[in-house]
């Protein structure tokens, strides 16, 4: 029957930052609306009282286009969102402007693992097409 051992998935990581404003842009400007709108409502079907959830925090944020969206829907939700790059968390803020719920965002620079968080729990923590930048993803959970 062969070897049934199982084998390590090789990764290639995506180390770099979206550091260069052009290219943060181009992403930001990109369409995720589908993925992203699924992503919500995946959450929203899984955590059944998430209007409860007043405190969260997204890592890897990108332009934070998921937290406007949950910020949208649950009035009672802040959102601590952080990105390793500043020019990700520029497109963010662009994104924020004039955006439902926007006063509850806070936006924040820091890198993955090992930055400093405004609070010591969160109820929620979300995190979307992240762990492809990490070498060592479990070391980083």
């Amino acid at each position: 029957m062969g070897d049934q051992t199982p084998r390590a998935v090789q990764r290639i990581t995506e180390p770099e930052l979206m550091d260069d404003h052009a290219q943060a842009a181009a992403y930001a400007g990109a369409d995720f609306d589908e993925p992203n709108a699924q992503f919500v409502d995946e959450l929203s079907s899984r955590i059944p009282d998430l209007t409860a959830v007043t405190r969260a925090v997204d890592l890897g944020c990108g332009p934070a286009l998921i937290p406007l969206d949950l910020l949208g829907r649950y009035p009672s939700m802040h959102i601590d969102a952080i990105d390793g790059a500043e020019a990700m968390i520029a497109q963010a803020r662009n994104a924020a402007r004039d955006t439902v719920g926007a006063d509850r965002l806070r936006l924040l620079v820091g890198h993955l693992p090992g930055a400093e968080l405004p609070h010591p729990s969160y109820q929620l923590v979300l995190s979307n097409s992240l762990l492809h930048h990490f070498s060592d993803p479990v070391g980083f959970w």
